[in-house]
């Protein structure tokens, strides 16, 4: 049996949860694929929390609902100052926005083989890292 794809999972893809349709049905698939393992960030759990209570208008219980979900199908990892500094290089050397070049020293941190993303340009990779739009 082989090892496990690690890929960190960045917000847009869950927000997809929030929906129907082609991209929803993807992000479930996803979210349910046991070849992957799957880690996140407190960032992607914030930001979804936040995308889900003020675009989505979902109710707090299926808010943790979701997250429940998220917990339990990913890996969670802290943020830290040391990918903080690295978010500031990234975003410097790159031009990547505050947020997108937090998620790339978080992935970039847990030593995943992959970032999935609608964020970055499909295909790009930063060091060991490779980018990849999972609805391209």
């Amino acid at each position: 049996m082989s090892a496990r794809r690690r890929a960190f999972v960045d917000t847009n893809v869950f927000v997809y949860l929030l929906t129907t349709g082609r991209k929803a049905e993807l992000a479930e698939k996803i979210l349910d694929d046991d070849r992957v393992e799957r880690v996140i960030s407190t960032q992607v759990i914030n930001e979804f929390v936040h995308i889900a209570r003020t675009r989505a208008k979902v109710e707090w219980s299926e808010v943790r609902e979701y997250l429940g979900m998220l917990r339990e199908s990913c890996t969670v990892v802290g943020l830290t100052s040391a990918e903080q500094d690295e978010a500031l290089d990234l975003a410097e050397l790159y031009g990547f926005a505050w947020y997108d070049a937090l998620i790339v020293a978080s992935a970039l941190a847990a030593g995943v083989d992959s970032l999935l993303s609608e964020d970055f340009q499909h295909g790009m990779r930063v060091d060991n890292l490779r980018i990849a739009n999972p609805f391209a």
